[in-house]
């Protein structure tokens, strides 16, 4: 999205059709005009009558919801802008969250939240520990991270081009994440042991696509949902 104001041409028959050139300075219409995530388009069309017509940014925010559907008026990570894919710790203590395509951990005893990477992170999954994080990099790397920020990335499989991962779960004993493979011609479910030489082993693999727009283990750890 963009945060900066919209500029536009003052007063009619400013712009000069043959050279294709304002003939004045811009001014503001309207800030924070959502725009495409690939080619950062700007969604607004202007009318022959001069009416125009745009999407706004649509302002995220974190919170709890209880099961009868009650939302608790507190936002949760307040100070982080735009967050999505919260996934809670094992313990119930901390929150990983994606802002600005990358992570961030916010602490539930009301510490401020700290960022973990800089150069790009989506999809976090709590280790059983709950001292680690995988998650996709900005590369499309499956990685590993310390949520104490102690340490620095790691690779949790081994790096190719033809290894690009999305993670999902994680077993309950620890041993094994859950990641969809996505490839060129498919996409299937496959279970890993992280580490920079870890290699797929097949869990849902058919000649269709299988998980790549999510999965989901049971809390028993006996079944998995996923789309098809």
């Amino acid at each position: 999205h963009r945060d900066e104001p919209m500029p536009a041409q003052p007063g009619p028959g400013r712009f000069d059709a043959s050279t294709r050139k304002p003939g004045d300075s811009a001014v503001s219409l309207v800030k924070n005009v959502a725009s495409t995530q690939n080619t950062a388009a700007s969604q607004y069309a202007v009318a022959r009558n001069g009416s125009m017509a745009y999407v706004p940014v649509f302002r995220r925010s974190l919170v709890w919801v209880v099961r009868n559907g009650v939302e608790d008026p507190g936002p949760i990570a307040g100070g982080v802008p735009g967050p999505q894919n919260p996934r809670p710790s094992p313990d119930g203590r901390s929150v990983a969250l994606v802002s600005d395509f990358n992570l961030w951990v916010h602490n539930l005893d009301g510490r401020p939240a700290s960022k973990l990477t800089s150069d790009g992170g989506v999809l976090p999954v709590w280790a059983v520990n709950g001292r680690q994080l995988f998650y996709e990099s900005g590369t499309g790397r499956l990685m590993s991270i310390l949520v104490d920020n102690t340490g620095r990335p790691e690779p949790a499989a081994r790096p190719g081009q033809a290894n690009h991962f999305h993670p999902y779960a994680v077993t309950h004993n620890g041993a094994e994440l859950i990641v969809a493979h996505l490839r060129d011609k498919d996409t299937d479910i496959v279970g890993l042991r992280p580490g920079p030489n870890a290699e797929p082993r097949p869990v849902v693999a058919t000649q269709h696509f299988e998980g790549g727009s999510g999965v989901s283990l049971s809390p028993d750890g006996r079944w998995l949902a996923y789309v098809s």
